[in-house]
């Protein structure tokens, strides 16, 4: 009987003690898990908007940065229509490479430089031209460097560009990439990169990276306020080069084109529109033609993309590339006196864009292809089935092939609207 109570006692206590030592063990582990010890209040961070990456002597980089400034909307005082993130004066460093220059940024700046709010990355023409890979590195290791970020090239200096960069309207220096970049979608002459789409074409085989460009417009830059007028009479559509007078000297058009890592040429942004159609990634753009027979004047379109094109490769010699591109267009305004109402009329527009559209992307295709020798596009991936394996389609001589190929490109123009007026304006005499 003792026995039995001894067993039984035994078992109760026990039962206890597993208890009591699972409770010490969990609060034991409480004390060991990671706190909020280490953190960082806003008030102590310093965040980085843009960052600009330019050449400097001796192998060295400049690195420019744009701090964004947190105001307490709830504290008194002036300066009340400044945005709750709005910019600081761009300061620029001298390092190695960027996050050598990111450390020697906090002996001047008074709190930790932080890259979560980082929007844009503008790389300078010097550096773009030597080769970019070398100063993609930290941002490929570098955990703060999120690959959503956007990425472009400027014509120039990265320093002066952000230095000379007065919105027009946006106030948040964290919202301003943002922003071109939703304008860049609706308008179709800019293109929207971000560093993953980067680090993916210079990875991926038979494939080259095209970003978008910014530049310096210099006679904004002269002229502020635009008080000496426009002097030129010509159209242009290149970064740095519109033609206008006032507002901010930093304009985004256009394309610079890499083989490889290198920076070789610049699209203008017609042709970044034909681009983005090519591509498959244009959701909208506007277009003006004339007809070099006179029958039109200054036809302008707004051009939407329904469907892909097509594209019909034969890896034959020379290699063969026939591409179908499917376009609605809406007439937007028309300068001369046809009347819309008129069947006849709008075919014979129709025919008219169809020429003109397939002779400009045919244009496009061999510029790149064989002035610049990149596959930007990229062509290359229509013909990724055509291969077995992965290696065979990494051996195939693509550039070398793409040298000689005969390139068609088909536009098939449809004309689904025209405007709320088909018939010409009529004046009294």
């Amino acid at each position: 009987m003792n026995s039995f109570t001894e067993r039984l006692r035994k078992r109760f206590f026990g039962k206890w003690l597993n208890k009591i030592a699972l409770v010490l063990s969990v609060g034991l582990v409480s004390f060991t898990a990671t706190g909020c010890w280490d953190r960082q209040e806003l008030e102590q961070q310093a965040f980085v908007t843009v960052l600009g990456i330019d050449k400097a002597p001796n192998g060295l980089v400049d690195c420019t940065v744009s701090l964004a400034l947190p105001n307490n909307p709830a504290s008194g005082g002036g300066g009340g229509n400044k945005s709750s993130l709005s910019g600081s004066s761009p300061m620029t460093f001298r390092a190695h490479n960027v996050t050598e220059a990111l450390s020697l940024a906090n002996a001047s700046v008074e709190r930790t430089l932080a890259l979560s709010h980082l929007s844009a990355i503008v790389i300078g023409e010097d550096v773009a031209r030597d080769g970019i890979t070398s100063q993609l590195q930290p941002l490929v290791r570098y955990r703060e460097f999120r690959r959503t970020v956007f990425i472009g090239v400027t014509k120039g200096t990265a320093k002066e560009l952000m230095q000379l960069n007065k919105p027009v309207l946006e106030a948040s220096s964290g919202r301003i990439a943002a922003d071109i970049a939703e304008v860049g979608g609706r308008n179709g002459m800019t293109l929207v990169v971000r560093l993953h789409q980067l680090l993916s074409a210079l990875e991926t085989p038979h494939q080259d990276p095209v970003l978008p460009l910014y530049s310096v417009n210099d006679q904004v830059k002269q002229d502020p306020k635009g008080k000496q007028g426009l002097s030129e009479t010509a159209v242009k559509y290149n970064a740095g080069q519109v033609n206008r007078s006032g507002g901010n000297p930093v304009e985004w058009m256009g394309a610079a084109v890499f083989q490889g890592d290198r920076l070789v040429g610049f699209l203008t942004g017609p042709e970044v529109a034909y681009f983005r159609v090519l591509q498959g990634t244009l959701r909208s753009t506007r277009m003006s033609f004339s007809d070099p027979k006179g029958r039109y004047e200054n036809v302008d379109l707004a051009i939407r993309m329904e469907r892909q094109p097509q594209y019909n490769i034969a890896l034959t010699n020379p290699l063969k590339i026939s591409i179908d591109v499917p376009l609605d267009t809406e007439l937007v305004s028309s300068g001369g006196q046809k009347d819309w109402s008129l069947t006849g009329n709008r075919v014979q527009l129709e025919n008219m864009l169809n020429q003109r559209m397939s002779a400009d992307m045919t244009a496009l295709v061999n510029k790149l292809t064989k002035d610049y020798k990149v596959d930007g596009i990229p062509i290359s991936n229509h013909i990724r089935h055509l291969f077995s394996t992965d290696a065979e389609f990494v051996r195939y001589p693509w550039e070398e092939k793409l040298q000689n190929a005969q390139v068609d490109v088909h536009a098939h123009v449809q004309l689904r609207r025209f405007g709320i007026q088909n018939v010409p304006l009529q004046t009294k005499n």
